[in-house]
């Protein structure tokens, strides 16, 4: 599998330091509501997150071992009913971690780490965890990716469920993204070793058409001032909105695995809050 190396991409990205227990500031919910995007250097103790790492590697060891046995399109159906597993982006649904208590203790540390105030901030409200849209994902780098395997190319969270196909071109341009937020954090570092996250750091009050999000146009509408990859660490985290034009950052330098979890979060009472 091959992959064309990507643009470079110039600029750093507006970023705060939220310190575990901390309110978060109104420069940076000032930030996330211009831009849509905010990158929070060291918020999740890395204490956590190794411990996350090391249940994640276990559950991919599973999956692994069945992928073998049964090939990987296959995986699915040796899973209980409702876990999900994506063999294209090598992803299965946070359930998986439920029986080590995983999921309450990723909701406490994205609490206790301000990224609550953000969210509920960007959404107007208290949030909830989007069910079925929680998933923990591994990256491979392109030289070692299976044939099957594929990054995640230009799209908005804020098309989750939007049927694209029932609608044209102008009907889909005219269509506001769902109001939702999603939380990003890798286990490992990534962006240059390995891959990580590219995005437009401009709000569209629109979804794109398909046709709109073929990487030429992108390029072509959003200079490179716009647009960022940047290397980020475990303990980082990305929060981003809805309407935010992102997608996977490789390049075919990339030697590493990228392994990442992503949260989505919407205005309850659609699910459970997040705790205080």
């Amino acid at each position: 599998m091959t992959h064309a190396p990507q643009h470079p991409i110039a600029g750093t990205p507006p970023s705060g330091v939220l310190p575990a227990a901390a309110r978060a500031r109104p420069a940076h919910r000032a930030v996330l509501a211009r831009d849509g995007v905010l990158v929070l250097r060291r918020a999740l103790p890395r204490a956590a997150i190794d411990r996350l790492r090391i249940a994640v590697d276990q559950r991919y060891d599973e999956l692994d071992r069945l992928s073998a046995t049964h090939g990987p399109f296959a995986v699915e159906r040796h899973l209980p009913p409702g876990w999900r597993y994506l063999p294209t982006a090598a992803s299965f649904s946070l359930d998986q971690l439920a029986t080590g208590g995983a999921i309450d203790g990723i909701a406490g540390t994205l609490a206790n780490a301000s990224v609550r105030d953000l969210v509920e901030a960007a959404l107007g409200g208290a949030a909830g965890l989007l069910e079925g849209a929680a998933w923990v994902r591994r990256q491979q780098a392109p030289g070692n990716a299976p044939d099957w395997h594929r990054p995640h190319s230009w799209h908005q969270d804020g098309a989750l469920g939007f049927d694209f196909r029932g609608h044209d071109a102008q009907t889909i341009a005219a269509a506001a993204p769902r109001a939702l937020v999603t939380c990003w954090f890798p286990l490992v570092p990534c962006g240059r070793g390995a891959p990580g996250l590219e995005w437009v750091a401009q709000r569209l009050p629109t979804l794109l058409p398909p046709a709109d999000l073929d990487d030429a146009r992108v390029r072509a509408r959003f200079g490179a001032g716009r647009r960022y990859a940047p290397a980020l660490a475990p303990g980082d985290a990305v929060v981003l909105c809805g309407d935010l034009l992102h997608r996977t950052h490789v390049t075919a330098a990339m030697q590493a695995v990228r392994t990442s979890i992503e949260l989505r979060f919407v205005r309850t009472p659609c699910t459970a809050t997040m705790p205080a």
